[in-house]
Order: C-alpha cells, then structure tokens, then sequence
C-alpha cells in the first residue's frame, strides 16, 4: 500500500448517488424551523429578566438599609438630645442646691 495510491483513490472524482441533487434542493427549498433562534431569543429575555430582577431586588434592600439607617441615625440624636437636657437639668439641680 502506496500512501499516494491511497491519497489519488480518495480524491478521485465520483458519480454523486442517484436524487443527490433533488434531495439537496429539497432541503434548500424547504422552510426552515426557527426553533433554535426562537430558543436563544427567550433564553436571553430569562437572563436579562433575571438580572433586572437582581437588580431591582438590590436596589430595594440597599434602599431599605439606607432608610433604616438614617431612622436609627435620627433615633440616635433624639436620644442624644433628651439625655443633654436631663443632664442640663441635673447640672441646674446641682447648682441650685
């Protein structure tokens, strides 16, 4: 055996099978499914919904955690204020006396 006898008979010319043609017109001419791109378009409407979700879902709890934050910070200073006047009242009463 003669790599290029092997090489000629693979490469040489042969009669197509009997309704190549017609099989491969067929297949031209037929409509073609739009199945996988149908697929892929609602696969990319699942990702960006989901990351839109993500999204909206971490703006509302960083919003939360802003809100609850500043409600503390708030609560925080009345509690300041009120201990500052029971203490200039404590100071007056110890002043007084």
């Amino acid at each position: 055996m003669n790599f290029d006898d092997d090489l000629t008979r693979a490469l040489a010319r042969k009669s197509a099978p009997d309704g190549f043609a017609d099989r491969v017109l067929s297949r031209i001419e037929a409509p073609r499914h739009r199945t996988f791109p149908t697929f892929r378009r609602i696969a990319a409407a699942i990702v960006i919904t989901a990351a839109l979700g993500g999204l909206t879902a971490h703006q509302i709890i960083e919003h939360r955690r802003i809100e609850e934050g500043e409600r503390a910070r708030r609560e925080l200073m009345t509690a300041l204020h009120i201990a500052s006047a029971k203490m200039r009242a404590a100071q007056r009463a110890v002043v007084h006396d």
